[in-house]
């Protein structure tokens, strides 16, 4: 093997001193199986034989001496193979699979290191920090604009869509309680890539398609969801605790009893100061009156109403008439927050002081209300838990099965192209292979892996409903039926419309709602659903209402986010990104052919272009290239495509013309002349080798010379004599090869008599064309 040629592995950036006799190394390469959609592929060395000389033993930790504790095999070991200079693997990974005589290992490269990365983990363990927030009507309306990476797409979630805020039958509110989040799936790749440390692109990404489309999921509390009353004031009496504004006064608290844990009060008994974030109930009966003295007029018996400060910041009211006398409302909080709780009256242009009392407004008296403070949850609300129940692999998969992608590594960067097969097919980027093709092994017709009707399915609230799903059919009558062949993570939404938001809209299921014995509706939260969500803006120049009930707070919105189906379905990405396929599937034949590849064939190998093979008249997809060595034929499987290029393609080329081939005998010898004649235009001949012999002797091929299409080349001179003076040409392996590299053969033993050779008169043959 030449210096040029020589094969050299390093792992862990070691030379691997190799056993030429016994390396072989065969390498498999493969970006995504077009037989198996549903699953991807990388590339791999058979098995490689490397010697346990004490070099590689150092190498390999002493892996395979007695007594060693190597954990070679259980690391990541990096991997190197070159030819010569150039990089067959660049950054590999090697695998060893068993010790004997020698350490037989396996050599991955290509996607492997992005699905190593993110095996076993989830989005929660992505940097999606972005996307927590506390779930308030500030920011629920906040995310209707394009500054967030979290949108509330208004939608029915099947909870209390609509209540009203002034406690009448009309619904004048959009319940953000039952409003479920989403977010760009765009943000979620871009995590998982900075997470993979690696790169990406694809003219996919640039597309409305992509850009606009977000998955939603229902947020959960972290913690369990535990009731805890943590102070309990019923039945005991409040003081006046100061003025904080001339028509605002503090409620001092009597803490004799009914503190329980989860927080203190100050010194004061006025601010309590929580322990743990979370969301804490107030709940409330309140009975509490003063007068107010403008300095112009006297207002007896005013009903002061309750307020809620959070780190002396107006949090909710807690009440929003005055006739209300109870209630309770859900105020989320951080750990060393404090929460007070107000009395201010509901003239709200009077800011002169409160009086208690009839005699003596100085003296401060007894206030009378009930008071609880209930801890509901361990923690805020957040995104993470929901997306934890979604793997990142499968996330990615979802993706690339959504819009028909494949993905194609740099070899010397962590950096991936994404491409759908009708870029691969229309695009013209077409490599001729003709030159290199030797023969075919097999032709198959079936793909084993496919159905008639091949199913991409999402999954479904109800049983044995299919509505939004797509199908690949295939018209081949000797397959199977059907085959699910992608089964989603992700839900379709509900089959019927509903009108819960005022108009008509599609059904999204968080919530199922059960009904108790008294006819009051209770919503179940339904965990582990997910749903590709798009949406469309619409104004509502007057404005639009959105509360939450249990806040007891609202805001009016004038542009909304109101859910669409653009996108959803897999029946739309069938329709959209797979339709190439069936240029694939129907009429599906599959040739696994021997090809003459060299090593810098293989270096950059591009699965991402069409290869046209002018013997076998067609346009391919390389599937996978099989076990290729240095030097030696290999196998490669190609898919045969169906209506190809066009004119902008390499063309099919023309038969060729019989061959004249002309005897001639001078004092040296006898030769013969070959003239064949290509019409096509654009075909260049090119001999390999040649087996022919002139009465008996081995001869070659030289003198090849062209004008225009017209090849003329001869034999080289035998020395000899035949009886009569006649030349025997035996041409049955006389053969060679166009750059469509099919092989021609004369195939015939052809006799010209001694008045043929002194009359040099040709004899036309017509070249048949074989397959070795």
């Amino acid at each position: 093997m030449s210096l040029i040629e020589r094969e050299r592995l390093f792992i862990n950036e070691v030379e691997i001193e190799l056993a030429t006799d016994e390396s072989a190394f065969a390498r498999t390469l493969q970006v995504n199986d077009l037989v198996n959609i549903e699953n991807r592929q990388t590339n791999f060395t058979k098995n490689i034989k490397v010697p346990k000389t004490p070099k590689n033993i150092q190498t390999f930790d002493w892996l395979g001496v007695s007594g060693n504790v190597s954990q070679f095999p259980y690391q990541k070991n990096t991997a190197k193979y070159l030819i010569g200079n150039e990089f067959l693997i660049y950054d590999g990974w090697a695998l060893v699979n068993q010790t004997d005589g020698f350490y037989n290992i396996s050599i991955y490269d290509g996607a492997i290191d992005l699905y190593k990365a993110i095996e076993n983990i989830t989005l929660a363990n992505l940097s999606i920090d972005e996307i927590d927030h506390t779930k308030n009507i500030e920011n629920v309306i906040a995310s209707f604009g394009d500054d967030l990476q979290y949108k509330y797409i208004v939608a029915d979630y099947n909870g209390q869509s609509q209540y009203s805020s002034n406690g009448g039958t009309m619904n004048d509110t959009v319940n953000i309680d039952y409003l479920v989040p989403s977010t760009k799936i765009g943000y979620l790749l871009d995590k998982t890539f900075e997470y993979a440390n690696a790169t990406y692109d694809g003219s996919i990404f640039d597309t409305d398609d992509f850009k606009n489309t977000y998955i939603s999921y229902l947020r959960k509390n972290d913690g369990t969801e535990v009731n805890q009353v943590i102070y309990n004031g019923s039945g005991e009496h409040y003081s006046y605790g100061g003025a904080i504004q001339p028509n605002i006064v503090s409620v001092k608290h009597n803490v004799t009893s009914g503190v329980t844990g989860g927080g203190s009060f100050d010194a004061d008994t006025i601010g309590f100061t929580v322990d743990s974030s979370g969301i804490y109930e107030v709940s409330y009966f309140w009975s509490i009156f003063a007068d107010v003295d403008s300095g112009s007029y006297f207002y007896q018996n005013q009903r002061l109403l309750p307020k809620v400060l959070v780190n002396d910041t107006f949090y909710y009211p807690l009440s929003f008439s005055d006739s209300e006398t109870s209630g309770s409302t859900q105020v989320p909080m951080n750990a060393g927050d404090t929460l007070k709780i107000v009395a201010t009256t509901t003239l709200g242009n009077i800011v002169y002081p409160l009086r208690f009392g009839i005699s003596d407004w100085l003296i401060p008296i007894p206030l009378w209300f009930h008071l609880q403070y209930k801890f509901v949850s361990t923690s805020s609300e957040t995104s993470r838990k929901a997306l934890g129940e979604f793997k990142v692999k499968e996330f990615l998969n979802e993706i690339l099965w959504k819009y028909g992608l494949t993905m194609y590594k740099d070899k010397y960067r962590n950096h991936y192209t994404f491409k759908n097969l009708s870029e691969i097919i229309n695009e013209n980027n077409t490599i001729d292979w003709s030159d290199k093709f030797q023969s075919v092994s097999s032709e198959s017709y079936l793909y084993g892996t496919y159905a008639q009707s091949n199913q991409l399915a999402l999954k479904y609230n109800s049983d044995n409903v299919n509505y939004d799903d797509g199908y690949i059919t295939v018209n081949n009558k000797n397959l199977n039926d059907s085959k699910v062949v992608i089964q989603s993570k992700v839900y379709a939404k509900e089959e019927d419309k509903t009108s819960n938001l005022g108009y008509e809209s599609n059904l999204y299921k968080y919530w199922d709602k059960e009904i108790n014995d008294e006819g009051e509706v209770n919503y179940k939260s339904l965990s582990s659903r997910f749903y590709w969500m798009t949406y469309t803006n619409k104004n509502y120049p007057a404005g639009k209402w959105f509360g939450s009930q249990s806040q007891a707070t609202r805001a009016k919105a004038y542009v909304v986010p109101e859910e669409s189906t653009t996108n959803q379905s897999f029946n739309y990405t069938v329709s959209k990104y797979y339709s190439e396929f069936n240029k694939i599937l129907d009429n599906a034949k599959i040739v696994t052919a021997n090809v003459w590849l060299t090593y810098l064939d293989v270096i950059d190998f591009d699965f991402s272009k069409l290869y046209f093979i002018k013997q076998l008249g067609a346009y391919f997809l390389v599937n996978k290239i099989i076990n290729f060595q240095l030097n030696k034929s290999t196998s490669v499987e190609l898919i045969q495509i169906d209506n190809p290029l066009s004119s902008t393609g390499v063309q099919p080329p023309a038969p060729l013309n019989a061959t004249a081939v002309t005897p001639y005998q001078d004092s040296s010898g006898f030769y013969l002349t070959y003239e064949i004649l290509i019409e096509d235009g654009y075909t260049q001949l090119e001999l390999e080798a040649t087996f022919m012999r002139i009465n008996g002797t081995m001869t070659t091929i030289e003198n090849i010379t062209n004008v225009g299409n017209l090849y003329k080349f001869r034999t080289g001179r035998v020395a000899t004599t035949a009886t009569g003076g006649g030349i025997l040409l035996d041409a049955t392996r006389f053969n060679f090869f166009n750059v469509y590299n099919k092989i021609m053969s004369s195939g015939a033993v052809l006799y010209f008599s001694p008045s043929q050779v002194s009359s040099n008169a040709p004899k036309e043959i017509l070249l048949e064309s074989i397959y070795e």
